[in-house]
């Protein structure tokens, strides 16, 4: 039987309220949702490699591209 391994997920935002709420959505989903509120916070979290990242277009302080690139 193959092993079911879960769906890595990154959210990004400056938003708490949308961090929160999509990392529940994502792990009551059976998906291990990891958060960020920054691009520092990204950076360290990067090397978990996900498999899908959500990320919030409009973020004070920087831009979503600079985040992507």
């Amino acid at each position: 039987m193959p092993v079911k391994v879960p769906i890595k997920v990154l959210v990004i935002s400056d938003s708490f309220f949308v961090r929160s709420t999509l990392a529940h959505m994502l792990r009551d989903a059976g998906m291990k949702a990891f958060t960020a509120d920054s691009y520092k916070e990204t950076m360290e979290i990067m090397p978990v490699k996900p498999d899908v990242i959500l990320l919030s277009i409009d973020m004070h302080g920087i831009s979503s591209l600079d985040i992507l690139l």
